[in-house]
């Protein structure tokens, strides 16, 4: 694994921490970020050779890997690709997610909607004495596309 990324919980003993990234020494990690959500504080340790070494300005830190940007400066953590997008956060997936599935929603009641429509004026052009040809020609269908109504 070359990137180890762990978030603080609340209520964290510095111990358990401190033993997690002592562990990370034997896995190998190149790089290793801690971030406290309740502080808004980011500490990463990148590999030099067989340690990890602190990395003193985490700041806009870009992963030298894979060249993501960290920054902590709006109050929470946020990640950014290396094109300068931003990673959306877990609320603004789930939201847009959720609007998604509206859309499709309201698309097929639309699509419904629209072949009734077309049902109906079937029924209401033969009813009227339209031949099936004549339908089919004023609604855009081909004679075989007709329901048998």
């Amino acid at each position: 694994m070359e990137l180890l990324f762990r978030s603080c919980l609340t209520g964290i003993r510095i111990g358990k921490v401190v033993c997690v990234l002592l562990s990370s020494v034997f896995i190998k990690q190149q790089v290793y970020y801690l971030y406290d959500p309740d502080r808004n504080r980011l500490q990463g340790w990148l590999r030099q050779d067989s340690r990890l070494i602190p990395i003193a300005n985490m700041a806009g830190w870009v992963s030298p890997r894979l060249g993501i940007r960290l920054e902590t400066s709006s109050g929470t953590l946020e990640i950014y690709r290396p094109d300068g997008q931003r990673f959306e956060n877990y609320v603004e997936v789930s939201q847009r997610a959720e609007q998604e599935a509206r859309r499709a929603e309201q698309e097929a009641r639309r699509a419904e909607q629209e072949a009734q429509a077309r049902r109906d004026a079937i029924a209401r052009l033969l009813a009227l004495g339209l031949s099936r040809e004549q339908v089919a020609t004023a609604l855009g269908f081909s004679v075989h596309d007709l329901p048998d109504l």
